[in-house]
């Protein structure tokens, strides 16, 4: 069986420019920045936050940033963002599956990502897959 990611894909409240709560507590402490990243899939609004769902075809990405976890706290890592994603709840909204990440360079990593579990069919698609562009975007409007 293949080991564990060492890396964490963000795509939405987690990304260090939003510095909510939980990136200051459970991002920060535990990681280290590795930069700017794409992972395949489709993002949508669901409100307070965005979900990342499968791509419907091969070039639908979104952007985020992958995060390597430090290997002393990873597993304490994990379990609080479960917690906080909701892992833990009977039939959650999220659950952390293995991608790959790519890296602005181009490098190819695997890494931990929450997907959305739950019908995405009322949600509002975000175009181009990129949260932070798109809360950018309705402020301008």
């Amino acid at each position: 069986m293949a080991e564990a990611p060492r890396h964490l894909f963000v795509y939405g409240t987690l990304r260090r420019a939003l510095n909510r709560t939980a990136y200051r507590k459970i991002i920060a402490p535990n990681s280290t920045y590795a930069g700017r990243a794409t992972c395949p899939g489709r993002l949508y609004d669901l409100g307070s936050y965005p979900g990342l769902v499968a791509p419907r075809h091969g070039n639908e990405h979104v952007t985020g940033e992958v995060y390597r976890l430090h290997n002393d706290r990873r597993d304490q890592a994990l379990v609080l963002l479960d917690r906080f994603e909701g892992c833990d709840r009977p039939n959650p909204e999220y659950e952390r599956i293995r991608r790959r990440a790519t890296l602005v360079d181009g490098a190819s990593l695997p890494a931990w990502v929450y997907r959305y579990r739950l019908d995405v069919d009322a949600a509002r698609p975000i175009p181009g897959g990129d949260y932070l562009d798109y809360l950018e975007r309705r402020r301008s409007l």
